[in-house]
């Protein structure tokens, strides 16, 4: 198998922690990216010895995707595969216990978890799109996986 550059966003717990645990240890080189960074460098510490860098990106703030990008690109180079991990559930109920029945959520809270789990998977396939290495797909191939037609 053919060792990959694989950038992995919101990885510092839940899937994406494991799967850049997983894909470490078969060999691959891991990026996790949260906007969390002494929880990316805890998460880091845990699957020390391994192929892994880390660098700080909030997914819903564009300017930090850029500068993520630049600073990876320069780190790195090329990335094979880019995992759109980052996401969250912004819910008053979950978040407060305040609203009488779950999902009674605030149009600002629902527009914050559409930013994140929306804009934010689009922001990093925007800016990252220049990094990846184009013999694994076409362009056209991507925009019908993003657009399931």
């Amino acid at each position: 198998m053919k060792k990959k550059t694989i950038l992995i966003t919101g990885a510092n717990r839940g899937i994406g922690f494991k799967l850049s645990e997983l894909l470490a240890n078969q060999g691959h080189k891991v990026i996790m990216t949260g906007r969390n960074t002494d929880k990316l460098k805890e998460a880091r510490a845990s699957i020390e010895g391994l192929d892994v860098l880390t660098f700080q990106m909030d997914v819903s703030l564009e300017n930090e995707v850029i500068k993520a990008s630049k600073d990876i690109g320069e780190k790195v180079g090329k990335i094979d595969v880019i995992i759109n991990n980052a996401g969250t559930v912004y819910d008053s109920y979950r978040m407060e216990r305040n609203a009488e029945v779950p999902c009674d959520t605030s149009v600002d809270l629902f527009e914050q978890t559409m930013i994140l789990n929306v804009t934010g998977s689009y922001s990093v396939t925007k800016h990252f799109f220049s990094l990846l290495d184009k013999k694994y797909f076409w362009r056209d191939s991507l925009c019908k996986v993003l657009t399931s037609r």
